[in-house]
């Protein structure tokens, strides 16, 4: 207890570090049960996983804080390990209820944000009066909230009639907090998220509901005193455009295998900012060789998902990481969840998960009574 109470971040470090030894090792061992090993070990998708990861560890080896970036790559090693097996001895049906299972958890939390936020403004509400929550920024609690929205509007798609009210009515109870959140990013790819759902299931009257929605609240934003100074001023990026740019300087210091896997923030130059860009802080980080097979595995996987049903909330994830560098974060309330949406779409294979009702043709729906009579 002593040393928990005298180095908390150590602790805590060690802590996560051991529960992803846990989950991967026992993702390993019920692979192993399940005669699935080798199957997955042969699979395309593991191979480029794996090298994504050595090619990290080497701009870790190179880099000016080798330690830490190394540590950084055992995690990123192990949660790989527990996302390929874990999500590969898993059927259809079931890797939908475990990601039922994590967008109704953050949908919780991001309820309860508003209601702190309406409750206890002080607590709940952070700086520019953006709702805040229990999360450490607003723009986390955006990117939860946007998840959780069109993970709960692909539910009450794929689920049974009796439980899409409910999942549309925790959609709806999101909305709020992603608004209040303030996160731009967040509400553009829940947006774009929503209307790819819209299509796949054929809900065209709420498509057009959701466009309408859009422009309204488009409209009052610019209506907005606040926003239009922030549209009008020389920084509507608050301050992206400039990250980019010192981050490509740092990545033209060593641009085949980059400075280091998540060295970004520790950097000086940096002054310890985020690239709020995923794909730039891969690049940086992981040099032009860790970016193309990085960018191969986000390939693969949208290859083998298709048009399938966790589309919307695949694209929802590619879209805020345009504006965010939250992936590869594992102590963070998205990296895990982000991962395992991108693998389960991944799982679909280019066919309709086993979860979405079977449409029997009518020639074989007439022989099949015509056998039950």
């Amino acid at each position: 207890m002593a040393v928990l109470l005298g180095l908390p971040q150590l602790a805590w470090q060690g802590l996560l570090f051991a529960a992803a030894c846990v989950l991967a090792a026992g993702a390993v061992v019920l692979t192993v049960r399940r005669g699935r090993f080798w199957e997955l070990m042969r699979d395309r998708l593991t191979w480029i996983v794996g090298v994504f990861v050595v090619l990290a560890g080497l701009s870790g080896a190179l880099s000016r804080h080798v330690p830490n970036a190394l540590a950084q790559v055992a995690v990123l090693a192990l949660m790989m390990c527990v996302l390929v097996f874990g999500t590969g001895i898993r059927r259809r049906e079931e890797l939908v209820v475990d990601l039922a299972f994590i967008v109704g958890t953050l949908a919780a939390f991001s309820i309860a944000a508003a209601l702190l936020g309406l409750l206890v403004p002080p607590v709940g509400i952070g700086p520019y009066g953006r709702l805040v929550g229990t999360f450490s920024n607003a723009n986390y609690l955006g990117m939860v909230s946007a998840f959780a929205i069109v993970g709960s509007a692909t539910i009450a798609w794929l689920g049974a009639r009796s439980m899409r009210a409910g999942w549309a009515a925790i959609a709806l109870l999101v909305v709020p907090s992603l608004v209040w959140s303030g996160s731009r990013g967040a509400m553009i790819a829940a947006a774009v998220g929503l209307a790819v759902v819209f299509v796949l299931a054929r809900w065209w009257w709420v498509l057009v509901a959701e466009g309408v929605l859009a422009a309204a609240a488009l409209a009052v934003a610019l209506l907005t005193p606040t926003f239009a100074e922030r549209l009008a001023g020389s920084d509507f990026t608050s301050g992206r455009w400039a990250l980019y740019g010192e981050a490509l300087e740092l990545w033209a210091q060593s641009p085949l295998v980059g400075i280091g896997y998540r060295t970004l923030e520790l950097t000086a130059d940096t002054r310890g900012f985020s690239a709020h860009n995923l794909p730039l802080a891969v690049l940086v980080e992981t040099g032009i060789l860790g970016f193309l097979a990085f960018a191969a595995l986000i390939a693969m996987i949208f290859w083998r998902g298709g048009i399938g049903p966790w589309l919307g909330l695949a694209i929802t994830v590619l879209v805020i990481e345009q504006t965010e560098s939250s992936m590869l974060g594992w102590a963070g309330p998205t990296a895990f969840a982000f991962w395992f949406a991108l693998f389960v779409h991944g799982a679909n294979r280019g066919r309709r998960a086993q979860t979405t009702p079977a449409r029997i043709p009518r020639e074989r729906r007439k022989t099949t009574d015509a056998a039950t009579e």
